[in-house]
């Protein structure tokens, strides 16, 4: 066993496999312990994920209506629809590796993906390029029956809460727009164990409400802080996210994540490479800022980051990452642990592309 310290999380990679493949191939697993801590707020992203459901090479791509025929599939239709689960697909090889789509729907053997504006076209996919399916990480899925997080007897005072971001919000220091709570189901016979919206308590369990796979979310803890223990596959492929809207016009905040459960460094987190955070020519004055939580959380809600970073390239020192906040101290590094969250704050006009960090180990 092996195990690596993270300010967020402690990760423990298993030398033993707990899953099988659809082609019988056995896959890594791991879980990670994300600390609670009391009266506190603890940001986190998720880099395990659940089982995949589907593995398999792609047989055709038929562009025009966003679908994928695969060899030796057998699926029931609609199977991956969404409904108590939603499923996502990575491209796992090829030249889109790391690039992923949400399901639309199923047939026997193919798969029809979302495609939005922005997105990179399936096109370059080809024949042979391999595909994983995998369903997305819920609020029942991440905390079977309330673990992982205070239960709330009273539906009216939360013990603790999770937090999500709307994936559609735009503009800086944006705050949570969703908050869920554990209801142990102790209340009212009306008032069944699970998941509650808690600005909509009358709108029933909410234990299928999808958590992001390339973005973090937040726990406030109460007085009674839970460890959270996340079990899932190691990811085996690249991974890739989306940063930057090109319909914007204002200066946005894009959520992103450590992928990996282990650390990678922002020297070869090719974050400037991808274009994800671009270079300022001008020191004073930069144009994307990468901004961190570094340390351990410290008591209270609303924690704010603490470090910003930008990329230089100017003719007045050597091209690299700086401090915003101490630039004599010269070009830095800094070291992502695993599922670390991250801000990129980008101006318009915005550039769309996909950050997709090297794999920091040997699948």
């Amino acid at each position: 066993m092996r195990r690596i310290a993270l300010f967020l999380t402690t990760l423990f990679l298993l030398s033993i496999t707990l899953g099988l493949s659809q082609t019988g191939e056995t896959r890594p697993q791991g879980y990670i312990r994300i600390q609670g801590y009391a009266y506190t707020d603890v940001i986190f992203g998720l880099p395990l994920w659940r089982s995949i459901a589907f593995s398999g090479a792609v047989s055709q791509v038929d562009v025009e209506n966003n679908e994928l025929a695969f060899w030796g599939a057998s699926w029931t239709p609609d199977e991956f629809s969404p409904g108590d689960d939603s499923y996502y697909i990575i491209i796992a090889s090829g030249a889109l590796e790391g690039v992923s789509y949400e399901v639309v729907s199923n047939t026997e053997s193919a798969i029809t993906i979302s495609v939005a504006p922005d997105d990179t076209s399936p096109e370059a996919i080809q024949a042979g390029d391999e595909v994983h399916v995998i369903p997305h990480w819920t609020l029942g899925s991440l905390f079977p029956r309330g673990t992982g997080i205070a239960n709330s007897p009273n539906p009216f005072s939360p013990e603790s809460t999770v937090k999500l971001y709307d994936s559609a919000g735009s503009g800086p220091n944006q705050a949570p727009s969703k908050t869920y709570f554990y209801h142990d189901g102790s209340f009212h016979p009306d008032a069944p164990e699970g998941w509650y919206d808690n600005d909509n308590l009358g709108g029933g369990l909410q234990d299928h409400v999808i958590l992001p796979s390339a973005s973090f979310l937040l726990i406030r803890h109460g007085g009674n802080p839970q460890d959270l223990y996340v079990v899932g596959t190691v990811p085996t492929c690249e991974i890739g996210m989306k940063a930057g809207d090109t319909s914007l016009a204002i200066t946005d905040d894009v959520r992103l994540i450590n992928p990996y459960p282990v650390p990678i460094s922002l020297t070869n987190s090719h974050l400037n490479e991808s274009g994800a955070v671009r270079s300022s020519p001008i020191a004073f004055d930069p144009v994307d800022l990468l901004i961190v939580w570094v340390g351990d959380p410290p008591a209270g809600i609303n924690r704010a980051p603490n470090r910003f970073y930008f990329h230089y390239n100017g003719p007045f020192g050597p091209t690299g990452w700086y401090n915003n906040d101490d630039l004599g101290d010269g070009t830095q590094d800094h070291t992502f642990e695993g599922g670390a969250p991250i801000l990129a704050r980008k101006r318009p006009p915005m550039n769309a592309v996909w950050w997709i960090p090297p794999i920091p180990y040997t699948p």
